[in-house]
């Protein structure tokens, strides 16, 4: 479940801390969350899940959900409240909402920049679903991803299942690869839109697949080596025994994970060191990205054996 990485889930909150340089971990949101002028409240990164299956039609369900995620509280002025009570119309009224919390996102993320020195990160994940009931609006929002980036105001990751999505964003965005090293891109990054066009720009300009290969992995590595769990470091033993979960049943529960660590600060310093990624609305964890599944599958120190 996922757009900011702010959750936009009615029952749970999450905030995600990313930087442009760095891998994505999941926090727990605090009570909280630092507020943008003109009505706009939002952390960023922000994560919402792009789709939700039930409720209004996809376009006003997505617009509905992105306008909670950043906190979009719409301040309309007491003559304009009367004209709309009265006439049944208002100027601001007239602009599609989409286009007036989209606004919004580009006003706080502007201030947000300004006081940051960077661009704030818009996560929109579950893109897949999404892509299967509106295609248009799909690419629609690519587009706009592409306007945000040019203008360095904001960056927009596209994160999705494997499948259709993945292909269909890497052909719009015209990097001129061929199908066989696309796919291999999709099995060794899954659906993180982001990842695939910046590392499918690196084989655009001569790097091979395999050159990229060792790039990603080798981040990986350093992950790894964060969070202590590589052969011979403190917390190699009990991270081999959650690897080996997760790879036999792709998730293990909160509880389950606390159980199997039974220490709280090594507990928090695993979730946060880009190994794995915790959903508190399921309480599921799972690997923090198909890379790291990647990584672990080929290491033998995390092997079954």
């Amino acid at each position: 479940m996922g757009i900011m990485d702010y959750m936009a889930n009615d029952r749970s909150c999450e905030i995600e801390y990313k930087s442009l340089t760095a891998q994505e971990y999941h926090k727990p949101c605090s009570p909280e969350r630092p507020r943008f002028s003109e009505g706009l409240e939002s952390s960023f990164p922000a994560v919402f899940d792009s789709h939700r299956p039930s409720g209004p039609p996809v376009l006003d369900n997505f617009i509905n959900n992105l306008a909670k995620a950043i906190g979009f509280n719409e301040y309309v002025p007491i003559t304009e409240s009367l004209k709309r009570k009265i006439l049944g119309y208002g100027d601001s009224a007239e602009q599609p909402m989409f286009f007036r919390v989209l606004n919004a996102l580009e006003r706080g993320a502007r201030k947000y920049k300004a006081k940051n020195g960077t661009p704030p990160v818009l996560i929109l994940d579950n893109i897949s679903e999404l892509g299967k009931e509106n295609v248009k609006l799909l690419t629609d929002l690519q587009d706009i991803a592409k306007d945000f980036a040019d203008q360095s105001s904001c960056i927009i990751v596209f994160v999705s299942s494997e499948g259709a999505v993945p292909r269909m964003m890497m052909q719009r965005s015209k990097l001129g690869i061929e199908e066989k090293v696309a796919n291999q891109l999709i099995q060794l990054l899954g659906g993180r839109i982001r990842d695939l066009k910046t590392y499918g720009d690196m084989i655009n300009v001569g790097e091979t697949f395999e050159e990229v290969r060792k790039i990603v992995l080798g981040a990986v590595n350093q992950n790894f080596h964060q969070a202590q769990m590589m052969e011979g470091e403190d917390n190699h033993v009990i991270g081999k025994v959650i690897i080996q979960e997760l790879v036999k049943n792709n998730k293990i529960h909160f509880d389950a994970f606390i159980k199997l660590v039974n220490n709280k600060r090594i507990a928090d310093e695993l979730l946060q060191a880009n190994v794995f990624s915790y959903n508190p609305e399921s309480r599921i964890v799972t690997f923090q990205s198909r890379a790291t599944e990647v990584f672990v599958r080929e290491s033998p120190e995390f092997s079954l054996k």
